[in-house]
């Protein structure tokens, strides 16, 4: 028996579509970190689906996707034991900081999407290779490899890449984005 996953769009959305003809829609799950700091696969539930308690999940289908804002109740210092591959992440904080760290880092093919004024530091080394795009406050970088292998664009003048880890992939600056 062979199976085979394809990226596929319906009326639902963007998801994937199985051998079977499932089609699958990631679940947007937020950041709370109500229990610890720890993201990891299916075991703590410092995450929110729909106003309730939920565990970060990975499947063979569809993986969720991550999303950081401030409405997190706890830690926003967040470390990554082993590699998370979730289908995008989007950062729209505004007044908290959050912070990425330990040895699993992000991987896959998702995006990596700031656009908060409060700013994300991505202090782990991470594979991911989708596009990384800041929309707004400062993306600071720790360790060579901070960005995996992603294209990073800087989009407005409210937007800052910073740091000290270098970028594997192109840089494009928009007009009044900053370095």
């Amino acid at each position: 028996t062979y199976y085979y996953r394809a990226y596929a769009t319906n009326s639902e959305g963007f998801g994937w579509a199985d051998s079977t003809g499932q089609f699958t829609t990631p679940n947007t799950k937020t950041w709370d970190g109500q229990v610890d700091g720890t993201w990891d696969i299916d075991t703590t539930q410092n995450w929110k689906l729909d106003g309730n308690p939920a565990a970060y999940r990975e499947s063979i289908y569809c993986n969720d996707s991550a999303v950081f804002d401030d409405s997190a109740t706890g830690a926003t210092n967040i470390t990554l034991g082993s590699p998370v591959s979730p289908f995008s992440t989007l950062f729209t904080n505004n007044t908290r900081l959050y912070t990425l760290g330990g040895s699993g880092g992000i991987a896959g093919g998702g995006s990596l999407t700031v656009g908060g004024a409060g700013g994300l530091v991505i202090d782990c080394t991470n594979t991911f290779t989708g596009v990384t795009v800041v929309t707004g406050g400062t993306l600071r970088l720790g360790p060579a490899g901070a960005l995996g292998n992603t294209a990073v664009t800087v989009l407005d003048t409210n937007s800052t890449l910073a740091g000290v880890g270098a970028v594997a992939g192109p840089v494009r600056l928009r007009a009044g984005g900053r370095i």
